[in-house]
């Protein structure tokens, strides 16, 4: 089966985890329970203070050529502003 990662930026000056450890938490996650590695999104701010990584991964998951995958994010906290989605 497939995985893809979803992981968030810390907000300065928060307790979150860096992007490095997020990756390395999804990767040990993946050869622990045997999954491969499809892709992965990453939540950063852009220039117009917009948070595009989680737009792009339902785009992604709405794709009918994606296969079954499994989404890994450390919380579902984490998993964007937007739960209707």
């Amino acid at each position: 089966m497939k995985a893809i990662g979803y992981f968030r930026e810390p907000v300065p000056g928060s307790k979150g985890e860096s992007l490095a450890a997020q990756n390395k938490a999804f990767l040990e996650f993946c050869e622990k329970h045997g999954y491969d590695v499809a892709v992965t999104f990453v939540e950063m701010v852009d220039s117009n203070g917009l948070r595009n990584g989680f737009r792009q991964l339902v785009d992604y998951l709405r794709r009918p050529d994606r296969g079954f995958v499994m989404v890994v994010a450390r919380s579902l906290d984490g998993m964007g502003t937007d739960r209707e989605e």
